[in-house]
């Protein structure tokens, strides 16, 4: 009776799998795919603490997970949204009472019971005049420079130094295990692909995140451009060097890249600055290696899709859209990135059961000729108010049972 059970988990989740890989290898599915991006609104809605589950019980991370996939029809989860190693950056945290939490050089970001929360103003580590040194070489200038400006603890002894790089290892390494096990479960135990295997930034989001915030970077693109596109050549050299030196396989997983400062940027300065290396990363890793993209288009693209015109042609890219006419872009991206989206968290939050179903039906008329579509929703779902539950489940079933090719 186990062994019975087991095999028919199996056949479930290869059979969704195969909805993704059918689509990331140029064929139509059976179905368009459902894959909304249900992030901490999977706590919320289990009524479990998103702290207690990131940081000390991970099955309270695997039943939120497995309640969303009992009560909802969804193809695959995104990501099971503990992508923070809080841990780790404990490590190198030092007491000041003057800190708002009472430490420094903690990380980014806090977890609390109703989920993650980013500090303000702790992503300038480094002045514009600087970027020049970053554009050298960027191991060593994150080594010898924005190391120990972020972690002040780390002006230490080259010792003490490398015990504390080595107690940060193996809780990064306890964190990785910690979701693993989840991951494991929800695929072998509900049958649902974990479909995100890992992120990476183009580097000119590495500068906005985590060295120069948004002031900073917007005054580097209008006085600076030159310096700022050679530090992201180093910067892009360096995550690449460290990617294909940890081996990740290729598979039918995604890797996921959050596109921030886009939007932000004159067409021009994007077509510049911005676009030169996201089309080497499709190249790189999506065309020559084989490996799926996977784009969060955040805010309007209309403006830069003739830009994006020069991507290569591949079925390996996928591009998750927020706004925008949705039928246009999906035609003027057609072979060049295949549509992620077309629910509406708003539409989630505000239209009755009736409207919603029409709302899918148009969505679906719209965008799912021709295939090159994954449904899912426009904007992470943080919490219960970014969408009814009831309308989440209903506009599912619906996908569900329309999106049959």
């Amino acid at each position: 009776m186990i062994k019975l059970l087991k095999q028919e988990i199996k056949v479930k989740y290869d059979k969704k799998l195969k909805l993704f890989s059918d689509i990331t290898s140029g064929k139509t599915p059976e179905r368009v795919p459902l894959c909304p991006f249900i992030e901490t609104w999977a706590f919320h809605y289990a009524e479990i603490s998103v702290k207690e589950a990131f940081l000390k019980n991970n099955e309270l991370l695997f039943q939120a997970y497995k309640k969303i996939c009992d009560d909802i029809e969804i193809d695959a989860v995104a990501s099971i949204s503990n992508t923070v190693p809080f841990k780790a950056g404990l490590n190198f945290a030092s007491k000041n009472n003057s800190n708002s939490d009472g430490f420094i050089g903690a990380g980014l970001y806090t977890v609390s019971d109703d989920g993650v929360q980013i500090r303000g103003s702790h992503g300038h580590l480094m002045e514009g005049e600087e970027l020049k040194e970053l554009a050298k070489d960027a191991k060593t200038y994150f080594a010898n420079v924005i190391a120990p400006k972020k972690f002040p603890i780390l002006n230490q002894s080259l010792e003490k130094n490398v015990e504390l790089v080595q107690d940060a290892l193996k809780d990064i390494k306890d964190w990785m295990a910690y979701n693993g096990e989840v991951i494991n479960r929800l695929e072998t135990e509900v049958g649902i692909p974990v479909i995100i295997k890992m992120t990476n930034y183009n580097p000119m989001d590495v500068v906005l995140d985590y060295l120069r915030d948004f002031v900073g970077i917007s005054r580097d693109i209008r006085k600076r451009p030159d310096e700022l596109y050679d530090a992201c050549e180093a910067i892009y050299d360096f995550v690449s060097e460290m990617f294909f030196d940890s081996k990740v396989p290729v598979d039918d997983k995604w890797l996921f890249s959050p596109l921030h400062i886009p939007t932000y940027m004159r067409p021009k300065d994007f077509e510049k600055l911005y676009f030169p290396f996201m089309k080497r990363y499709v190249e790189e890793f999506g065309v020559k290696r084989g490996y799926t993209l996977h784009f969060f288009m955040e805010n309007d693209w209309t403006p830069y899709l003739d830009i994006l015109q020069d991507l290569p042609k591949t079925s390996k890219v996928i591009g998750l859209f927020e706004l925008g006419d949705l039928k246009y872009i999906k035609e003027k991206m057609k072979d060049r990135m295949i549509f992620h989206g077309g629910l509406s968290a708003n539409e989630l939050k505000f239209l009755s059961i009736p409207e919603l179903r029409d709302s899918v039906k148009k969505t679906f008329d719209d965008l799912a000729p021709g295939g090159q579509f994954i449904f899912g929703t426009d904007y992470s779902l943080m919490n219960l108010n970014d969408g009814k539950p009831e309308n989440l489940i209903e506009a599912m079933a619906f996908a569900k049972d329309y999106g049959k090719y």
